[in-house]
């Protein structure tokens, strides 16, 4: 019942195209992700190993920062060769207080899709790095 927020296809592409490395951190379970992104027409815009969900050993629930710490960087760094990562150079792009809160827990820069799940009201109070109305706002973020 998962329903991709659109333009997501677009920016999924654009960043594949600029050889951005694209993870998913999510509270829900991986197969429920992998399952979201097939209904969606989204597979293969980011690698499996790249999913991590809620019952991915190492993995604790966002806003709990183990999830990038524990287990996505030692991914990157033995199956991508990503030798250092500098957090401050990660986008997070997400649309609750959990997704926004990680971004603060990890050091990383965060983008709040406020047309999303996430009260308005309590996302806006954590000061996210950029707001968008639209993932297609994303690709010039990115960019700059």
């Amino acid at each position: 019942l998962i329903k991709a927020f659109p333009g997501a296809k677009d920016l999924l592409t654009e960043l594949n195209a600029r050889k951005v490395l694209i993870a998913i951190v999510s509270n829900k379970g991986v197969a429920a992700v992998k399952t979201a992104l097939e209904r969606n027409g989204l597979d293969g815009y980011v690698p499996e190993d790249l999913i991590i969900g809620d019952k991915t050993p190492g993995a604790k629930r966002k806003p709990d920062p183990a999830s990038f710490v524990d287990v996505l960087v030692p991914v990157l760094k033995e199956k991508y060769g990503v030798e250092e990562i500098d957090s401050g150079k990660v986008l997070v792009v997400g649309d609750t207080v959990a997704d926004v809160q990680f971004a603060t827990n990890i050091k990383s820069k965060v983008c709040w899709c406020r047309y999303g799940y996430g009260d308005r009201e309590a996302c806006q109070e954590l000061k996210p790095d950029f707001v968008v109305d639209s993932l297609g706002e994303v690709v010039g973020i990115v960019k700059a």
